[in-house]
């Protein structure tokens, strides 16, 4: 069979060998390498403009490498075959909490928090970079009193840090009140306002003789033109943990249950229009899709609410009975939900709208469990691959990123159901022939394991597994895909061409 690929003008080809394995080098205006993986040409970008010629070469000092001869000399280097991320990092002098995109304004909004007994003189924190530096203040009399009351300077400083998209420049920075810490912070609009973008930071009261904080306050500011200010402020005696824009209104997870408010640009104020109290213990996470909210309590799991527009309040749609220390949640669709929880495991949940009982509507009935052996403790809908190929059949509509603790980033996301139970058979198939590490049973590891409760992992596919199919001989390909079957032993046809080809197109995404 021939193939005709247009890399580029004036290639010429050079071979050489690269980890044992031989490979041609394309010398042109946009030079690549080009080597072979499971009967498939694979083509590597390379981080030059422009390649003349290229030979190999090799010395006891410098060991397997390439001499390329380009219109400005000659370069002496060898083929990297890690592929990495582009990264910048930027060294802020202080610890960052929360970080908000303001579009209108192209800026970052970032909460930051240092100690001073640990600054050094070769680093600056990044709020005392900043072209304007504020301290914040305050009107309500409680919290005048309980900063005044804590006699010696805090140790810990706090502030509110506005950085340039582009530059990463420090614009202006607000150094929030003593003993005064920042919890969460939100970018919105509000309904009667449409067109100004406020910051709305949630913050609380530190007390060296209380083991929780109960008091804080939600402030209001705007940024126009590098400069800061303080719109209004709002009293409140428990800890504002999360922050969201909703339907034109603030929504905020306050202690055990959720808050709705509105911005008065008469009297310039913060005004609370509906709240609920919940069974749960504390609301640590807030998620929002359409008129339902999902919150993540601290030990009851998940509940949905509806927000219902015409009589102002929220009304709770159900809850999942399993007790679990809820660290982070997101919406999958309308119905479906996922959580993680402390103990490193993924769970999902269905609302059984359909039902005709109310008891059975009001239970969120578990779909899936799996343990990823990371503390996620952030979900966030979206994907690292803005584009694809135009016979593409994955929707990236509906990706989830997820991070963790530790830095790791990890993807979800929604199989049709005929792909999944492909998938699900294929993996079996895996976990049997791949060698797992330290000889740990590939369904062990995986399993749901967390106070008590013990489940086999179901409901999800291991990405990871999957993939190594790409790297296996075709033989083995070939073998591996022999009498896949499903539920009720339901045969699963499929080619090894088509199979790579899903799994591919699935490995691209991330």
């Amino acid at each position: 069979m021939n193939v005709h690929v247009t890399i580029c003008q004036h290639t010429d080809l050079s071979s050489t060998i690269n980890n044992s394995r031989t490979v041609l080098f394309a010398c042109s205006d946009h030079p690549s390498v080009i080597s072979s993986t499971n009967n498939k040409l694979v083509f590597s970008s390379v981080n030059l403009r422009e390649i003349v010629c290229m030979c190999s070469f090799n010395s006891e000092y410098y060991g397997p490498s390439l001499t390329l001869v380009t219109d400005m000399g000659v370069i002496l280097g060898r083929i990297d075959d890690i592929q990495k991320l582009h990264v910048r990092s930027l060294v802020l002098g202080e610890s960052v909490k929360r970080i908000a995109y303001m579009d209108e304004e192209k800026i970052y909004i970032i909460l930051t928090q240092y100690m001073n007994s640990y600054q050094t003189d070769t680093i600056v924190p990044i709020s005392k970079q900043a072209y304007q530096k504020i301290d914040c203040t305050t009107k309500i009399e409680k919290i005048k009193v309980l900063t005044e009351q804590q006699q010696e300077e805090n140790d810990v400083c706090n502030s509110i840090v506005v950085l340039d998209q582009h530059t990463h420049e420090a614009h202006a920075s607000v150094k929030l009140l003593n003993n005064e810490e920042a919890i969460s912070l939100c970018v919105l609009t509000f309904a009667d306002d449409p067109s100004i973008p406020y910051i709305a930071v949630g913050t609380t009261i530190i007390c060296n003789d209380e083991d929780d904080p109960k008091y804080g306050r939600i402030i209001l500011f705007r940024y126009k033109n590098g400069h800061m200010n303080m719109i209004s402020e709002k009293e409140l005696n428990e800890v504002p943990l999360k922050m969201l824009p909703f339907h034109g209104k603030l929504l905020v997870s306050i202690g055990n249950g959720i808050r709705l408010y509105t911005f008065s640009l008469e009297n310039h104020e913060l005004i609370q229009l509906s709240q609920t109290s919940t069974e749960s213990v504390e609301c640590l996470e807030l998620k929002v899709k359409d008129d339902f909210i999902l919150t993540g309590d601290l030990m009851r799991s998940l509940t949905i609410f509806r927000y219902n527009i015409d009589e102002n309040k929220f009304e709770n749609i159900a809850h999942d009975p399993h007790p679990q220390w809820t660290i982070a949640c997101e919406f999958i669709d309308d119905d479906a939900f996922v959580c993680a929880e402390d103990g490193g495991n993924l769970i999902s949940c269905h609302k059984n709208s359909g039902s005709t009982k109310e008891q059975e509507r009001n239970i969120l009935n578990e779909l899936g469990s799996y343990h990823v052996g990371e503390e996620i403790n952030l979900f966030r809908r979206g994907c690292l691959v803005t584009q694809q190929t135009a016979e593409s059949t994955i929707i990236l509509e509906t990706c989830i990123l997820m991070g963790a603790v530790s830095g790791y980033i990890g993807l979800l996301l929604q199989l049709p159901p005929t792909l999944y139970k492909l998938l699900m058979s294929l993996q079996l198939k895996l976990a049997e022939y791949v060698p797992s590490v330290g000889k740990i049973d590939h369904s062990t590891w995986r399993s749901f394991d967390s106070d008590g409760r013990s489940n086999v992992s179901n409901g999800f596919i291991d990405g990871d597994l999957i993939e190594t199919y790409l790297d296996l001989p075709k033989t083995v390909q070939q073998e591996l895909i022999k009498d896949l079957h499903g539920e009720n032993n339901v045969s699963l046809n499929t080619t090894v061409e088509e199979l790579v080809k899903t799994i591919e197109e699935l490995s691209r995404i991330h």
